[in-house]
C-alpha cells in the first residue's frame, strides 16, 4: 500500500506504519494521522506511507531519495522475530550511515531503533503496562537537537506526555545519548545518532483516543487493572504538552541533520600556508551555520576521500592548485575517480570545483582540458559574462548575472576546452569559453578564483611569472592595472555557498 501527499518536488518524507488495527482505520489512516500532524504548510513536501506491518518496508535506496522518516507505534515487540520487523531493523542500521535521511521513532519505533543499533529492549522496570500521562524530565544542560532544546527551555517544568507501552529501551546502543526520563522509563528520549532520534511517548495520540480505545481495550485484555484504569483516567485530566512536542518533532525532522562538508585541498605550495590555512579560508567563505562540520582532505598528500565518504558529507569543494589535471600523479587519478563516483551514484551530494577543481571535474566526467587558447598564462581581473544558454540553468546560479557581467580574478595556464556530455556553460570570458559550468544539477565548476584577493595574486603569483620570464614587463603592468578593478567575488561566493547548501 502506497500513499503520496503533496508535490513530487522538494523535500520527501515517509511514514513507516507498524500497526494496522481496524480501530485506527488501518495502516493508511494511521499514516495519514502522522502526515496531518507533522506536514508543514509547504506544498513542496511529498509524503509517502509505507505499510511496514504489511511487508512494505522502505529500501536502502530510499535513504538517498527521502529526507526523513517517522516509524510509528505498534502492538508488536521490537524483539519479535518477524520478517518485516527484521527487515526494518536492517533499514535502520543502514540509515545510521546516511547523512541525508533523518529518522524519528515513536514508542515501538523508538524501541525498534534501540534494538537495531545494538541496545536492549525489555519489559518495563515495573513489569506493568504503562497507560497514562506522565511527567518527562530533561536535564537543563540538554545536549540534544536545537528544536527539542528550545521546547524544553520554554517550559516552566517537566513535559507531560501520553504513554502507552509494555516495553522500553533498557540499555542504550553504543554512542547513543539519553535526553529524558520518567518514573516508568529511564530512556524517554534518545539521540541515537546525528540523524536518528527516538521518543517513548505518543505525541500523536489524543485523550479521546485513550478514552475511546486504549483504556477499554487494555482493561478488557487484562493489561490494565481497576487501579491502573483509575490512575490513567485521572492523569488524563492534567494539561498535556503533546501539541508542543509534536511541533518540536516537526522542526526536528526538518533540521536535526548536522550539515557536514569537506574541502579537497589540492595545493601544497608553502606560500599558501598549508592544509589548515587552506581549510580555514574555504570554511570562512562557504559555511552557513555555526554547527556545521567541515573537514579538510589533503588530497595532494594522498588523503583522497573514498566512495564511503559520500554518505558522510552533504557537499564537497575541490580547490585550486599549481598542479595540472594531466600530471601523472596517483592522487589526481584517485580524485578524478571520486568525482566520477559522486556524479554517478550520489545526485544529492553537492560538489563545487574552483579553477583546478573545475578542470578536474570536467576531465573526470569526459570533457577536455587543454592549454589556454591564447597560448599565454592568464593572470588578471577579467570580465565574465553570462552565456546565451544560461537561462535554463540552476535557479540559484542564474541570479548571478541578473545585473550584467562580473569582474573576477583569473590565474590559469589551462582551461576546459570541451564540455563533458550534458554539461552547460553558464558564463564565458575573452580568454575562456567555459568560465562557469553546471556539470550536473548537483555539480558546479568555476575557472576563476572568488576565494582569493588581488593582493594575494600580486604578492604570490606575479613575481613567479616575472622571474620565470612567463610575463614581460608589459604583461606585469597590465596585470597590476587590472587588479585595481573592483571585484564581484563576494557576490559569487554567496551564490556558491547557496548552491553548496541547496
Amino acid at each position: 500500500m502506497t500513499s503520496n501527499t503533496g508535490s513530487c518536488h522538494g523535500t520527501r518524507y515517509g511514514v513507516i506504519v507498524c500497526d494496522n488495527h481496524e480501530k485506527w482505520g488501518g495502516a493508511s489512516s494511521i499514516g495519514k494521522r502522522y502526515v496531518d500532524i507533522f506536514k508543514s504548510k509547504s506544498e513542496a513536501e511529498d509524503w509517502r506511507i509505507f505499510a511496514a506491518i504489511e511487508g512494505e518496508v522502505p529500501s536502502k535506496g530510499d535513504l538517498e531519495t527521502f529526507d526523513g522518516f517517522f516509524i510509528t507505534g505498534s502492538p508488536h515487540s521490537a524483539n519479535d522475530d518477524i520478517k518485516w520487523i527484521n527487515d526494518l531493523k536492517e533499514f535502520i542500521s543502514s540509515s545510521a550511515n546516511s547523512s541525508k535521511s533523518r529518522i524519528i521513532g515513536v514508542c515501538f519505533g523508538h524501541q525498534l531503533i534501540g534494538a537495531a543499533l545494538g541496545g536492549q529492549v525489555t519489559a518495563n522496570p515495573s513489569q506493568k503496562f504503562v497507560l497514562q500521562s506522565e511527567e518527562v524530565k530533561t536535564d537543563r544542560n540538554f545536549r540534544g537537537n536545537k528544536a527539542i532544546k528550545e521546547l524544553i527551555e520554554g517550559l516552566d517544568g517537566p513535559l507531560r506526555l501520553l504513554e502507552c507501552h509494555g516495553e522500553c529501551v533498557a540499555t542504550l546502543p553504543p554512542g547513543a545519548t539519553n535526553l529524558a526520563e520518567s518514573a516508568t522509563c529511564h530512556h524517554e528520549m534518545i539521540q541515537f545518532t546525528e540523524n536518528i532520534f527516538g521518543i517513548q511517548a505518543h505525541p500523536e495520540f489524543t485523550v479521546q483516543d485513550y478514552k475511546d480505545h486504549l483504556i477499554p481495550d487494555l482493561f478488557r485484555g487484562g493489561k490494565l487493572d481497576e487501579n491502573g484504569k483509575k490512575l490513567c483516567e485521572e492523569s488524563l485530566l492534567l494539561p498535556l504538552d503533546s501539541s508542543k512536542m509534536a511541533a518540536a518533532l516537526k522542526n526536528l525532522l526538518q533540521s536535526m541533520e548536522q550539515k557536514r562538508f569537506a574541502v579537497l585541498i589540492c595545493e601544497d605550495a608553502e606560500k599558501w600556508g598549508g592544509r589548515d590555512v587552506m581549510l580555514k579560508r574555504h570554511v570562512e567563505l562557504y559555511h552557513r551555520e555555526d554547527d556545521e562540520e567541515w573537514r579538510g582532505f589533503n588530497v595532494c598528500g594522498g588523503e583522497v576521500p573514498t566512495a564511503e565518504d559520500l554518505d558522510k558529507y552533504n557537499g564537497f569543494i575541490i580547490t585550486g592548485s599549481h598542479y595540472s589535471v594531466h600530471d601523472d600523479k596517483e592522487w589526481v587519478r584517485k580524485t578524478e575517480k571520486f568525482v566520477a563516483t559522486l556524479a554517478e551514484k550520489s545526485p544529492s551530494k553537492r560538489l563545487v570545483g574552483l579553477c583546478f577543481g573545475h578542470q578536474l571535474v570536467a576531465k573526470a566526467l569526459g570533457g577536455v582540458v587543454a592549454k589556454n587558447p591564447l597560448g599565454k598564462f592568464v593572470l588578471q581581473t577579467e570580465r565574465v559574462m553570462a552565456a546565451h544558454s544560461s537561462s535554463d540553468t540552476n535557479s540559484i546560479v542564474s541570479k548571478l548575472f541578473e545585473k550584467g557581467s562580473l569582474d573576477l580574478l583569473e590565474s590559469h595556464s589551462e582551461c576546459v576546452t570541451e564540455l563533458p556530455p550534458n554539461a552547460k556553460t553558464i558564463a564565458s570570458s575573452n580568454t575562456c569559453e567555459h568560465e562557469m559550468v553546471l556539470f550536473a544539477d548537483n555539480i558546479l565548476g568555476v575557472q576563476f578564483h572568488p576565494e582569493c584577493t588581488a593582493e594575494e595574486f600580486e604578492e604570490k603569483i606575479l613575481p613567479y611569472l616575472k622571474s620565470g620570464k612567463v610575463f614581460t614587463e608589459e604583461d606585469v603592468l597590465k596585470t597590476k592595472e587590472s587588479f585595481k578593478i573592483p571585484l564581484d567575488s563576494t557576490k559569487v561566493n554567496e551564490v556558491l555557498k547557496d548552491f553548496l547548501h541547496q
